[in-house]
């Protein structure tokens, strides 16, 4: 697959690679969850989520059922250690957790499985598992990775069971040759298998191996690829600059799927970051995959959460590089629905000290086909299908490409979804059957590529201008 990757696992089974119409068959979602917060020594940011994303590539390998769906990773938990940096409060965790279930029960699927990662909060996700299950209807349920058998907390025991402690993952991932830790996660690999193939109520014989996977490769420049040593060089630099990718996992019409505004903000930073002059100290931060989507939720595959979320996982991660030494902080927004609260929160973070904070705006427009795509195509429209077309046209579908126009925008109207002297709240459904706002069908690769290569280039012009 050429797609924008939003996890080191994607594949067709991956949730986000989807259109909004084909969750009607999937049966169970699976919910990663890891952390960045305490890092053994040596190992990069995202070890965790590293260590899952080779697990569940495996079970795909090995053959999962086609109703069994992968989420994009929860990155922010709760994680009370003296040492964590990029925690957010058990309540926001929880709330956090919550908000994804809902979204996972609208969508139609049945059963949730959390699949966590580290030890210092599995006991908010098994508690809240419960919470959710009562409150919502889901089946859901927890697996530990302590449980498959890699058991990551500094008092693991030795010797009394067969656990893969923190430096031995470092090798497994990072030499394929050492065969013995390798072996801990395959073995991980297959009682997972088991454990999802129990809860799907599937034969061996339903799951197919997931041909299309491949691993992924790290973006430019990013901060979670460094160590705690490395980190700290690289706040210790002059003027560094960390721009955080903030996207959403939301309904995009019948012919693009619902990861569109992460994928393309991931596209975005990775071919901007590659263009800089390798003497400009600007870092990656950590992707922020899960937007504030309410006006799509009721389109399956839509996953939001509230604005007390995103502000929480923002914060989290501002204050964490901020103790570390980071001062220059700059939101790069690919869904409009994040825009307000991210406004609102850069402010607040100035005014509290946290540094620098802003958002990338004002960057290049294209030229659209009618001066009445320009005004009102803003959603799966000529824009962000060309776009995809370019990036990703495996998961285009032009066949079922639609143009349709906001309701509610004729002229004269004072009152309107867009462009009214009053605007009007809305949800989807109120202004568009398809979900589509904007005209699909006069999109093209061509002007993908060449609208592409623009917006990079403005976003490199606008980076430097912070340099300066």
């Amino acid at each position: 697959m050429n797609s924008p990757r939003l996890s080191t696992y994607a594949c067709s089974a991956s949730w986000e690679n989807r259109p909004w119409t084909r969750f009607a068959e999937a049966e169970v979602a699976v919910l990663p969850v890891c952390s960045y917060g305490v890092v053994p020594a040596g190992m990069s940011l995202d070890f965790e989520e590293e260590l899952l994303g080779s697990i569940l590539a495996d079970c795909f390998a090995t053959g999962l059922p086609e109703g069994v769906l992968v989420l994009p990773p929860l990155r922010f938990t709760h994680v009370p250690h003296p040492q964590a940096r990029f925690s957010i409060s058990d309540d926001e965790a929880r709330q956090l957790l919550r908000e994804v279930a809902l979204s996972v029960k609208v969508a139609g699927v049945r059963k949730l499985v959390f699949v966590v990662s580290g030890p210092w909060h599995q006991e908010t996700v098994l508690d809240c598992s419960r919470d959710i299950r009562v409150d919502t209807g889901l089946i859901t349920s927890v697996v530990p990775l302590k449980h498959l058998g890699i058991d990551l907390s500094p008092a693991a025991p030795v010797g009394k069971q067969r656990s893969l402690r923190p430096g031995d993952v470092k090798r497994a991932l990072d030499q394929k040759t050492f065969a013995e830790a390798r072996q801990y996660l395959t073995d991980a690999a297959r009682q997972l298998r088991l454990v999802l193939l129990e809860v799907a109520g599937a034969a061996f014989s339903d799951a197919p191996k997931i041909q299309d996977h491949a691993p992924a490769r790290k973006p430019a420049r990013s901060l979670t690829s460094l160590n705690q040593d490395q980190l700290a060089a690289a706040a210790r630099a002059n003027n560094a600059l960390v721009v955080i990718p903030i996207g959403a996992i939301e309904q995009h019409g019948l012919h693009l799927p619902v990861g569109v505004d992460s994928m393309l903000g991931l596209a975005y930073l990775d071919q901007a970051l590659a263009n800089l002059s390798t003497d400009q100290p600007v870092w990656a931060g950590m992707p922020i995959t899960y937007g504030k989507s309410t006006e799509h939720q009721a389109f399956p595959g839509t996953v939001t959460v509230s604005a007390a979320s995103l502000r929480a996982m923002v914060k989290a991660q501002v204050h964490g590089l901020r103790r570390l030494g980071f001062q220059r902080f700059a939101f790069l927004n690919t869904h409009g629905g994040n825009s307000l609260t991210l406004v609102a929160l850069s402010r607040e973070l100035e005014a509290e000290g946290a540094g620098e904070v802003g958002l990338l705006n004002h960057l290049w427009k294209p030229e659209l086909s009618s001066p009445r795509e320009a005004a009102y195509g803003f959603h799966a429209g000529e824009w962000e299908t060309s776009l995809m077309l370019a990036l990703a046209p495996d998961l285009v579908a032009m066949d079922k490409a639609v143009c349709e126009y906001p309701a509610g925008c004729e002229e004269g109207n004072r009152v309107k979804p867009e462009g009214g002297t009053a605007l009007l709240s809305w949800a989807t459904g109120d202004v568009s059957r398809s979900g589509v706002m904007g005209d699909a069908t006069q999109a093209t690769k061509e002007k993908g590529e060449r609208w592409l290569k623009a917006y990079v280039d403005s976003l490199v012009a606008r980076i430097e201008e912070l340099m300066r």
